[in-house]
Formats: structure tokens, C-alpha cells, sequence
């Protein structure tokens, strides 16, 4: 049995072998929820149309041959719970985990049934079936083969009532012996996790395993999905997301599951070089056998084998890391894809209608309320482990940063609006503030008092015009037309008054 080292130059954690292991490949896609009023209904509409899928159904539509017998039982089932402490939990992240929601429904969770797990992982007459990977010569070198076989073996639906949906379909890689070494899963989930890898599969006969690749793998996935949901918004190939859980044959020291951690979470095979301490928010270890390690590109908790560990160590694999820490970073990973379609919305929905702005607007803001109403936990369980778990993936997202962001940049931009609104109302009263100001200081000329009997301007120049005709003649026209002197003296005022309140407006110019 090899034994592992501290990272070193000259020996790497893929030299491990594990004694078990699973690889959760988690896949989303993002639908339209309709509006906040409808958003219960929208949630259990989907979920009958994912409970409406038959297990029968799903060879024809993944093109498998030799099938098992057709099955009318539905492919999606609720899980039952069992082995699941969901009392230590937050109660709305209860469902998440699977329980069955007591009042507001948050999100929808189901699980693979018998039949569509038989139609999935077994060919006819109950045999397990093998898919088959194909590796270029430099993983060839890496890992001493040049095949690669797995089979799935799980999967599970996540329905958010925020439109988000995640697939978590599980599989592992065929094991020579009791063990197999750690490099065949490095090199296995680089092969599926990068879409732009395909067309390396291997020509299937008679018998031989199914051709697989990350295309291929793609497709087996988008299967299992409601065609109504991949017409609306496909899987999107690019952004693949692993959970991979692994268990060590043997004890090994806590850099070497640290670095074999750091590799599989960042998807990297053997070839990469990783610092032997990353980010610090993105490890966390709370025992000397077992390391969680979060990233960007996935998650991976590896486990120690040891001797005098509890149940907790040996089962972790399927137990605790399938039932609960995979769920706790699918909750992280929904505020991420959802921060990250709001955030997304920012730049592309800029509308030359201002109405129609303001109402999406609206729709941001009501979103949000309701995203920090029942997804946004700063504690989720009773559990510390949990707690310390959840509070990593957060980070690793940066869940709390976006948020504000996106609710600081909604303000602003709601700001942004308000001005656009009310800067007309600003510059017309200084126009019409202009126009009464002109108006009544004109007439106050017209009626300014003279020496002497004649008070009145106008009336001074009438009696003035019998005496003189010829001097103010024209004077008396003028008098004659005062009232047009004023209106059009008020409306060079209200000009005026415009152009102050426009000048000397401090408020963001939207021109």
C-alpha cells in the first residue's frame, strides 16, 4: 500500500488510493418564475411536470441500447428521508435537505426512483452499466491507462421558487480490486467537467461499455429533465460544477488529503501544481482526517480512513457527504446562480421605455426581499460543523458581497430614475416661477406711481396724448397694447426661469 507524503515537489496526493468514493456532477438551469405573485404556483407546476416523467422513458430519450423492460412509474420520486437529523436545521433549509415544507414552500426537492435508477444504471436482466472514457496520451502517462469506465448510480432534483433548478446525478469510476488510485478520478473528472472536451470517445461494439464524454454526459443529463424546462433554458455546458467525496485507503496526513483536496475542487489532474495552502476561506478542516475544500469550480471533502474512526468517518462517503454537505452546497450554489442572473440583468435590461424599466425595476427589488426572506441564512443548523461548512461555500461565492451590491446598485439605479422623472417637474416650475415673477413686476411698472395728479402710468400718457399728439402718439399705441407687453415679457421670464432650473441642477443628467 503506498503511502502518502506531504506536498513536496517530487510527490503528489494522486499517488493515493481510495478506498471509496462519489462524484456529484451538479448541473443548472435557470427558468422563468413568473411573477412574485405566482411564484408557489409556478413551483408546483414544475414539480408535477417533473413527477410526470417515466422511467420507461428515459433509454428512448438517452438513445440506450438494450434497456431494461418499460416502466410506467414516474423517473422522480420524493426522497423519504430516512437517516436525516432535519431537526438540527434551519426550517426553511429543511427542504432543501428533503423535508416536505410545512408552510412556504422554498424548494422542491426529488430523487431518482427504483425504476428510472434501474432504466439508468442496469442494462436488461439486471447487469450494472458500464459507460466508458477514453484518455489522450498525456493523461495516458499521468495515470498508467488508457480507459477509463464509471457508472451512475444516484440523482436527485433541486426546484427553487426562484426558477432556479439544479441536477445532482451522481456516479462513480469503476474500481480494479478494492481500491483505485486517485489519479483515474483526477483525470475522469477533468474529461467531464470541461465541455469543450468531445469527440474522444471510444467506438462501442457488442457488449463494451458506452461510449462517454463531457458532451455525451451533457446529454444523459439534460434527459433527465422535462423537455418543456430544456426548450425554455438548456443546460449550459460551460458551467459545470463537481462535488467530489473521497475516502482514502489507509490513514493519510493532513496536507496530503489538503492538496488532494485543492485538486479535485479545482478540477485539476496530477500535472497541476497547487500551492500547499490556498485561500484560507476556502479550507476548512475540522478534523486531522478530513478536509473540506471550496471553490469556484466545485467542492470536494476528503476523508482519512482510520481505524478508530466513528461511523461518521467510514460512512461518510454516502452518508453525511451525500445527504447533508451536498445539499448545503447546493443552497450555496443556488444564491450563486441566482445572484448571477439578477446581477446579469443589470447591464441588459436598459429599456428607451422608461415605464417598462421602472416596472423591472420593481421586479429586482420585490426579488431581492424575497431572496433575503428565505434563502439568505446566517446560521443554518445547530450543528457547528454545518454552520462553519455553509459559512465557507458563502465566502467562496461571496454571497454577502453580491448582495449588497446588487442591492446598493438597484438603489442607485433607482435614483437614477427618480431624477429622470422629476427633473422636468423641476425645470417647468422654475418656467412658470419665472413667468408669475415677470408677470407681476411688469405690472407693478404699468401702475408705479408719477409726481403730481397722475398716479398711473397709462393714464398719465392718455392725458398727455390730447395735449401733445404728435410727441406720444406712437407712445399711446404702445399703451394700447400693454396687456401683450406683459404676456410676452412673462413668457421671455418663464425662458428665463427654465433655463436657471436646468443650469444650476445639481441632480445626475440621464441626456
Amino acid at each position: 500500500m503506498l503511502q502518502a507524503n506531504p506536498p513536496s515537489a517530487d510527490a503528489a496526493p494522486p499517488s493515493l488510493f481510495l478506498a471509496d468514493h462519489a462524484i456529484h456532477g451538479l448541473f443548472h438551469l435557470d427558468l422563468d418564475s413568473g411573477r412574485i405573485e405566482g411564484v408557489d404556483k409556478a413551483l408546483h407546476m414544475r414539480a408535477e411536470q417533473a413527477r410526470a416523467m417515466r422511467a420507461g422513458d428515459l433509454p428512448a430519450r438517452i438513445h440506450l441500447p438494450n434497456p431494461q423492460a418499460q416502466s410506467q412509474q414516474s423517473l422522480w420520486e420524493a426522497p423519504s428521508g430516512k437517516g436525516m437529523a432535519l431537526d438540527d436545521f434551519y426550517p426553511y433549509a429543511r427542504q432543501i435537505l428533503g423535508a416536505k415544507a410545512e408552510q412556504t414552500t422554498v424548494c422542491v426537492s426529488l430523487t431518482l426512483s427504483s425504476e428510472g435508477k434501474q432504466a439508468l444504471t442496469q442494462v436488461k436482466g439486471g447487469k450494472p452499466r458500464h459507460w466508458r472514457l477514453r484518455l489522450g496520451k498525456a493523461a495516458q502517462e499521468r495515470c498508467g491507462r488508457d480507459l477509463i469506465d464509471l457508472q451512475f448510480d444516484k440523482a436527485r432534483l433541486y426546484l427553487f421558487r426562484t426558477g432556479v433548478v439544479i441536477l445532482d446525478l451522481r456516479w462513480r469510476y469503476v474500481q480494479d480490486g478494492d481500491v483505485l488510485p486517485a489519479s483515474v478520478v483526477l483525470e475522469g473528472n477533468y474529461l467531464l467537467s470541461h465541455g469543450n472536451l468531445q469527440g474522444k470517445t471510444p467506438t462501442a461494439s457488442d457488449g463494451d461499455p458506452e461510449p462517454l464524454d463531457a458532451h455525451r454526459l451533457l446529454e444523459i443529463a439534460q434527459a433527465l429533465l422535462p423537455e418543456e424546462w430544456t426548450e425554455q433554458a438548456p443546460l449550459q455546458p460551460g458551467r459545470r460544477l463537481l462535488y467530489s467525496l473521497a475516502r482514502t485507503q489507509g490513514s493519510a496526513s493532513e496536507e496530503a488529503i489538503l492538496e488532494l483536496g485543492i485538486r479535485l475542487s479545482h478540477r485539476q489532474t496530477s500535472d497541476y501544481r497547487p500551492k500547499p495552502q490556498p485561500l484560507e476561506s476556502s479550507v476548512l478542516q475540522p478534523f486531522p482526517y478530513l478536509c473540506h475544500v471550496l471553490a469556484p469550480e466545485g467542492t470536494a471533502s476528503v476523508i482519512a480512513t482510520d481505524p478508530t474512526a466513528s461511523d461518521f468517518a467510514n460512512n461518510f462517503v454516502c452518508g453525511t457527504g451525500a445527504n447533508t454537505y451536498v445539499p448545503l452546497f447546493v443552497s450555496s450554489l443556488h444564491n450563486h446562480l441566482w445572484l448571477l442572473g439578477q446581477t446579469e440583468w443589470l447591464p441588459a435590461q436598459r429599456h428607451g421605455d422608461k415605464r417598462h424599466e421602472v416596472h423591472d425595476l420593481e421586479e429586482v427589488y420585490e426579488r431581492t426581499v424575497e431572496f433575503r426572506r428565505y434563502f439568505y441564512f446566517p446560521m443554518i443548523s445547530q450543528i457547528s460543523l454545518h454552520n462553519a461548512f455553509y459559512e465557507r461555500s458563502q465566502q467562496v461565492f461571496k454571497i454577502a458581497e453580491r448582495q449588497r451590491f446588487l442591492e446598493q446598485t438597484t438603489h442607485d439605479i433607482a435614483e437614477l430614475l427618480k431624477a429622470r422623472r422629476t427633473k422636468w417637474i423641476g425645470r417647468i416650475s422654475g418656467a412658470v416661477a419665472g413667468f408669475l415673477v415677470s408677470h407681476e413686476l411688469l405690472d407693478i411698472v404699468s401702475q408705479s406711481g408719477l409726481p403730481g395728479s397722475m398716479p398711473n402710468l397709462r393714464v398719465w400718457l392718455v392725458e398727455t396724448a390730447h395735449a401733445s399728439p404728435t410727441v406720444i402718439e406712437s407712445l399711446v399705441r404702445l399703451v394700447e397694447r400693454w396687456d401683450l407687453i406683459v404676456f410676452f415679457g412673462s413668457l421671455a421670464g418663464a425662458l428665463l426661469g427654465y433655463w436657471a432650473a436646468w443650469y444650476f441642477d445639481k441632480s445626475p443628467k440621464a441626456e
